[in-house]
Formats: C-alpha cells, sequence, structure tokens
C-alpha cells in the first residue's frame, strides 16, 4: 500500500450538513415557516436542476445541485460559462417556487434569498472532526493524494478554504480531466501522478456509487465512510467501513496485512 486516496465532499469536508444548515439560515429570513420553506427550497433545487439544460454536463462531472446555488465556475471550458450564466436564474427559480409554495409569489423577495444564499454557505466551511490529522499523519508513511469530483474553481475555493493546498502530493479534480467518479480514467490518471500502481493505492470516500464503485472497478481496495443518517445507494463493495476518520488508520493497517 503506496498510496491513499481521498474525496472531498463530506469525507474531509462537512458537505451536506453545511448545506441544509444554509438553507435553513436563508429560509429563516424570509419570514415563513423555515422548515416547510427549507424543505421546499431543498426539493425545488434538485429538480430544477434535474430538469435543467446544464444538467447532462453537471452530472458526468459531479457537479451537484447544490453547488450551482452558491459555485462562480469560472473557467476556460465553454461549459462553465454556460453554466455560470444559467445559475443566477435557477437560483432565482428554486426560490420563487418554493415560496410561491408555501404562502404567495415573492419575486424581489426570491431575488435576495438567491443573492444571499452564497454568501451564508462560504461561511460554513468545516472540516470533517480529525480530517487534517489524519491525512497528515498518514502522509508520513504513505503518498495521499485527493481525489474529487466537481467544477474546478469550486473545488479549489473549498481546498483553499479549509488549508489542504499544501497537504497532499496530487489532487485531482474531475472538471479538469473533463471526468468524473466513478470512470476508471481518473483513478488510473491519479496514479500515474503519484507514480503507483492503482492496485497499490486505497480510494477512501462516503459514496458508494463514485468512490467505492469506481475504486471497485479498477482493483483498488476501499473504505467507505459510512455517515450516519446519510442514505447512500450504489453497488460499490467496500473492502472496509467505517463510521469516523479516526478509524481509518486501523482499518488501512487490516487491509496491509491483506
Amino acid at each position: 500500500m503506496k498510496a491513499i486516496f481521498f474525496d472531498l465532499d463530506d469525507t474531509l469536508l462537512s458537505d451536506d450538513p453545511a448545506t441544509r444548515a444554509t438553507f435553513e439560515a436563508v429560509a429563516q429570513t424570509a419570514g415563513r415557516d423555515t422548515p416547510e420553506l427549507t424543505a421546499a427550497a431543498l426539493a425545488r433545487c434538485v429538480a430544477l436542476w434535474q430538469e435543467g439544460e446544464m444538467h447532462p454536463f453537471c452530472h458526468a462531472i459531479g457537479i451537484h445541485a447544490y453547488e450551482c446555488m452558491w459555485g462562480n465556475f469560472a473557467g476556460e471550458d465553454p461549459h462553465y460559462g454556460r453554466l455560470h450564466a444559467w445559475c443566477p436564474g435557477y437560483r432565482e427559480d428554486v426560490w420563487a417556487q418554493a415560496l410561491r409554495q408555501t404562502g404567495g409569489d415573492d419575486p424581489a423577495r426570491a431575488r435576495k434569498l438567491a443573492e444571499l444564499y452564497p454568501r451564508e454557505r462560504r461561511r460554513r466551511l468545516n472540516l470533517m472532526p480529525d480530517a487534517l490529522e489524519i491525512v497528515r499523519d498518514l502522509r508520513r508513511n504513505q503518498k495521499v493524494a485527493l481525489l474529487t469530483n466537481g467544477a474546478p474553481s469550486l473545488q479549489r475555493e473549498k481546498i483553499a478554504a479549509c488549508g489542504f493546498e499544501s497537504e497532499f502530493d496530487v489532487i485531482t479534480i474531475s472538471g479538469e480531466l473533463g471526468i468524473g467518479k466513478p470512470k476508471p480514467r481518473i483513478f488510473e490518471a491519479t496514479a500515474e501522478k503519484l507514480g503507483v500502481a492503482v492496485a497499490e493505492c486505497v480510494m477512501v470516500g462516503n459514496s458508494l456509487e463514485r468512490d467505492i464503485a469506481g475504486g471497485n472497478g479498477v482493483g483498488m481496495p476501499t473504505v467507505f465512510l459510512s455517515i450516519p443518517g446519510a442514505r447512500e445507494e450504489g453497488s460499490g463493495v467496500p473492502t472496509a467501513t467505517i463510521h469516523t476518520l479516526r478509524e481509518l488508520p486501523a482499518a488501512l493497517e487490516k487491509i496491509a496485512r491483506g
């Protein structure tokens, strides 16, 4: 075992809890029933994203609906220009439809909520417990890579905000390669950058569909971070399962012993 690959969102960086907390905080400013408006906005966020013109590109790269609520999406690829132009209207539609569903049409308020969301979301960039310590400890004996799906501008922003820029030997972002997990090539490219074979690496992540099935597909051992309360679906079969990052060193030791 020569290298450890880490996923970013909800593996090293708390993502889903931060997203829900942001929706709640923004909904609270609207003067409506906060739980009802939060639920409506979350549902419309996903539904409108799935129906939108940018969904095929987002799905291929691994850009989630929730990220379209706050990412800037800068980049030379024309797709990012289109996504950047599409997002403001999408964000307003999310809040407009949620407000309409919970009490009335209010376009001006929807616009204010859409503008507030990115600021509130950036206030909630928090690491998972023990994330930085675990990465640093493991790097003493193995190479470590960050392998994340997403838009380069947003993922780089998250990485910088959390102080992760210098903590990895290699950082691979799906949007920079044009392919995302679970495609085999993104795992192979990361291993090549490290100068190791994929079979000498272990993938650690919270997604059965992307991290675990992707690792399975290239013959890598995998460690599934099963977060309490999260509902993960996918065909991936992990070599080991943990519930906190603190359990990772012991899981890796068992994998190393075969």
